[in-house]
């Protein structure tokens, strides 16, 4: 599921990712330490549950440098040319062997917490009840579920708002647009060429970029004037700087036009997913 959204949502998914650790990496260190506090309220006087929180505590121990790697990785995904790039590399970067150790060490807590409910919720209904070093652990459990289920809800509202919001570039860098297109002044012999040339014939021109194929820029429906700067794309069309620059950096990397892609060689989300289940086969 995770890399299937990456495949649709690669800059929200590295956005995301990273605001979790940035946000929650705090708390869970709050709570990391209220555990090992509680080891040393129960050594030595309850040495198996004393235990049973060292082992909390163990598990945690490398995570804030597991959590650095994380960042650093999917802050290199965020930065790729395309957004399928963005996809390959947060793709990638799930399994590098520290990424991978620092979420089977989040599955591993999570199944300390079960056990430790399971626990104390027996212990509960036993004639008795708990003792009081089994209340002390009840309450870090029940810290720890609120904590689970505010991180759970606040991911799920970042996540659609990132999808909806329009202040998240989803599309490419401005360098590499720059790479991969040609910005120029129209002449008069541009505008009054303008239309009476179709694509094939444009294509096969020594100098394709130079013959615009419609008498406007289908972005604003605005006729193409003497003077105007327009980006030249490799398919080859034609658009106002300013409209083309803004539907591929904040939308798609992708002529409005005929779809063609814009930027270097990536893979399809065929191709992304179909990595996806090579990894599930092989795991």
């Amino acid at each position: 599921m995770t890399r299937e959204l990456a495949a649709h949502f690669p800059h929200e998914m590295c956005i995301l990712h990273r605001l979790i650790i940035l946000v929650f990496g705090g708390p869970t260190c709050a709570l990391v330490s209220h555990n090992a506090l509680l080891l040393r309220h129960l050594w030595p006087a309850h040495p198996l549950l004393a235990a049973w929180c060292g082992l909390r505590v163990s598990l945690c121990v490398i995570r804030p440098y597991l959590w650095l790697h994380v960042l650093r990785a999917y802050g290199r995904a965020r930065r790729q040319l395309t957004p399928a790039l963005v996809a390959q590399a947060f793709i990638a970067a799930q399994d590098e062997p520290l990424v991978r150790l620092n979420a089977r060490l989040g599955v591993a807590f999570i199944g300390w917490l079960c056990c430790s409910t399971a626990y104390l919720v027996a212990r509960g209904w036993m004639e008795g009840g708990r003792t009081g070093a089994e209340e002390l652990l009840w309450t870090h459990c029940k810290l720890n579920f609120w904590s689970l289920l505010v991180q759970k809800v606040l991911s799920i509202v970042i996540f659609f708002y990132l999808i909806s919001s329009e202040t998240v570039s989803r599309s490419l860098l401005p360098e590499t647009l720059d790479a991969y297109s040609t910005v120029e002044t129209l002449t008069h012999a541009d505008v009054t060429a303008a239309g009476h040339a179709s694509l094939a014939a444009a294509a096969q021109t020594p100098d394709a970029r130079r013959v615009l194929c419609t008498t406007e820029c289908i972005i604003c429906v605005r006729e193409f004037a003497v003077g105007e700067r327009v980006r030249w794309l490799r398919c080859p069309h034609a658009f106002h700087v300013e409209c083309i620059d803004e539907w591929v950096l904040r939308h798609k990397n992708l002529c409005p036009l005929c779809q063609a892609r814009i930027g270097p060689p990536e893979p399809s989300l065929a191709e992304l997913l179909g990595e996806e289940g090579e990894h599930a086969h092989a795991e």
